[in-house]
Order: C-alpha cells, then structure tokens, then sequence
C-alpha cells in the first residue's frame, strides 16, 4: 500500500484536510515534497509541467481533476496548438486558472472583469474560455466586451452547469433568509 498525499488542499473544508492529514494523507504544496508518494490531483486540475515534474520524481498520479476541468484545458490546449492566443475568464490567482493557463500553447491573458478585458490589446483572433465557477452573467459581460477587441473570438462557456444551479440557488436562499 503506497503511501499517499493530496498536491493542495484536497477540498475547502479544513477538518476533512485535518482528517486525511490524520489518516496519512497529508496536503503538499510542490511536487518537490512528494518523496515518491503517490500523488493524489485535486479537481481543479494541474499545468502539464506539473503532471511531468511529478512523473520525474518517480511518483504515481492519482488524478481528480474534475471533467469540466478537464474538458476546459482540452480545449485550451486544441484552441491554441497554432499559436492562436487565449484569453482566460476567471481570478488569475485561482489553481484552476493557473493550472489551465499551462495547457496553452500561445500568448495567455487572464481577465475577471469587463475593465480588464477592454484593457486588452486588439487581437486578430482568440480562444474564450471560462474557469468552471465563474459567474456566468460576468462571462456574458466580459464576452460582450471581448467581441469588440477580437477579430475571430472562439467562444467557449466552460462554467459548470452545476455552479450555475449553485449560485443561482445561494441567490434565492439569501433573497429569503433573514441572517
């Protein structure tokens, strides 16, 4: 029975982080602390040169990227395997959006609001792409935008459908709750 470690925070719950960490599953924060542990991926996802690096260091991969995730970097990484550029919607801070960023093969911009998408330069043509929790009324803002600065904009909604139906059902809860 290999021993095991999440790279990250396995989910944003602390005592179920503490409770694996308890069970011999510790969080790691870099490849380089594996010690050639299997290595379990979070479902947001990794960059390939994650996935590589760990490989190099004669770990196993247990990868949970989420299907939207991943459906998101195939499409990043297809859309841009000319060069073509790719402008990613979502918080550049996020491990989703860092480890998509990395799939792509051309110029990247990441932008989380319509302000920083009109501070774009003007681009001939661009993939759009979303991180998988991002509101979906600011995507469609940003997009608006978008459609002004790019010549040929290849459109890709990659919001889960299950966010969408979670952020519209917290909308509705806290329309009626009193605290």
């Amino acid at each position: 029975d290999m021993p095991s470690c999440t790279l990250g925070a396995l989910i944003h719950n602390p005592t179920v982080v503490e409770m694996l960490r308890e069970h011999g599953v510790p969080a790691i924060s870099s490849p380089d602390e594996a010690n050639g542990r299997q290595v379990l991926i979070r479902s947001h996802g990794v960059s390939p040169d994650v996935l590589s690096n760990l490989e190099a260091l004669g770990c196993t991969v247990l990868d949970l990227t989420c299907p939207f995730v991943d459906k998101l970097h195939r499409i990043v990484e297809g859309g841009t395997a000319d060069g073509t550029p790719v402008i990613m919607v979502g918080e550049k801070d996020h491990p989703e959006v860092k480890g998509t960023c990395g799939w792509a093969k051309g110029d990247v911009y990441v932008v989380a609001t319509p302000e920083e998408a009109a501070d774009l330069p003007e681009l001939p043509r661009a993939v759009a792409a979303a991180q998988t929790t991002f509101p979906p009324d600011r995507w469609e803002a940003i997009v608006g935008v978008l459609r002004q600065r790019v010549g040929e904009l290849q459109e890709h909604n990659t919001i889960c459908n299950a966010t969408a139906t979670r952020q519209r059902e917290a909308r509705e809860l806290a329309a009626r709750a009193d605290a």
